[in-house]
């Protein structure tokens, strides 16, 4: 029975997402006591992302419709997506 609750206590301690994205907020650090209906993270689906930026006049006929973009994130900590 000791392994039994081993187990559960362990399976309490991971932590599954509904959905597959990047991770755009923590609100919690490691190690640290989650308390019940706060949330840990802020996930982002980015098949959602839609993205809005402005494209300097020099380089606007490069772009198309459909070109595929490196996005640089400053609050990912300049992460490029």
């Amino acid at each position: 029975s000791s392994l039994e609750l081993a187990k559960s206590s362990y399976d309490n301690t991971i932590i599954r997402a509904p959905i597959s994205g990047i991770v755009a907020k923590r609100s919690i650090d490691p190690g640290e006591m989650a308390g019940a209906g706060t949330p840990l993270l802020v996930l982002v689906n980015m098949a959602d992302v839609k993205v809005e930026a402005s494209v300097p006049q020099d380089q606007i006929n490069s772009v198309k419709v459909g070109s595929e973009v490196d996005v640089k994130v400053g609050s990912l900590g300049g992460k490029v997506l």
